[in-house]
């Protein structure tokens, strides 16, 4: 193993010596540290958080834009099979292709014009 010997040093005119304090030239306080701390690693945590914040949000709103982009594409151009919720694949067809085939729609899958009922006022009763 190494071991450093002691080394004579001889007193500095700057190293004056206080009663109950110990010969240090950078005493600074118990505190000093923390504060140094502080000062550094905060504003970098602040800067590494904000930037994952950035980050996240990018991503979340490209997500966004995407989903937004698959419904869009999805509403131009429907499906031509759908799947049932027992399993079963079923094919969709238009008035036309029903017409074409001689298959009647069925009355509540026709459109129909609703009609636009005008209000009445009707009395109140206290």
């Amino acid at each position: 193993m190494l071991h450093s010997q002691a080394v004579a040093t001889e007193d500095q005119p700057g190293d004056q010596v206080d009663e109950g304090e110990p010969r240090s030239r950078f005493r600074l306080g118990k505190k000093w540290g923390l504060r140094l701390r502080v000062a550094i690693y905060v504003p970098l945590l602040v800067f590494f958080g904000w930037r994952a914040v950035e980050r996240f949000q990018a991503g979340a709103e490209a997500a966004d834009q995407n989903f937004r982009n698959q419904v869009q594409n999805r509403l131009a151009s429907p499906p031509d099979v759908i799947m049932l919720p027992n399993g079963e694949a079923m094919r969709v067809i238009s008035e036309d292709q029903a017409e074409a085939l001689g298959v009647e729609l069925s009355p509540e899958a026709q459109p129909t014009a609703q009609p636009t009922a005008q209000p009445t006022a009707q009395p109140t009763q206290p």
